[in-house]
């Protein structure tokens, strides 16, 4: 009887232990993406511009000089949205700089 309990507690042990080494693994896999957003226009930095992980409510927005940071998993899609501009998603795979271009919408006043 007391060894039955011995051997579920160590295969209880070892399953927590296994839980949090995973876990902390997948967290360690984060990495840091930086980089700037321009305008096609102009070449110039756009501010306020929201980025999403996609299918996340993970995010951030650039700051005054179009510069950006995210800590993310690796292979997810950024998307990049402003008013005035297309929207874009970008696939970034592996990268950790990035340069986006956002070409400004087309509207019509009417």
């Amino acid at each position: 009887m007391k060894h039955n309990v011995r051997m579920r507690m160590s295969a209880y042990c070892f399953f927590l232990w296994a839980a949090f080494l995973l876990t902390n693994l997948a967290q360690a896999q984060d990495r840091r993406v930086t980089g700037r957003v321009i305008s096609s226009k102009d070449q110039q930095p756009v501010p306020g511009v929201n980025i999403l992980v996609r299918d996340t409510q993970l995010g951030t927005t650039t700051d005054g000089n179009g510069n950006f940071t995210l800590n993310v998993a690796p292979n997810v899609s950024l998307v990049f949205s402003s008013i005035g501009f297309e929207g874009q998603t970008v696939a970034i795979g592996n990268q950790t700089q990035l340069t986006i271009t956002l070409k400004e919408a087309e509207t019509e006043l009417g």
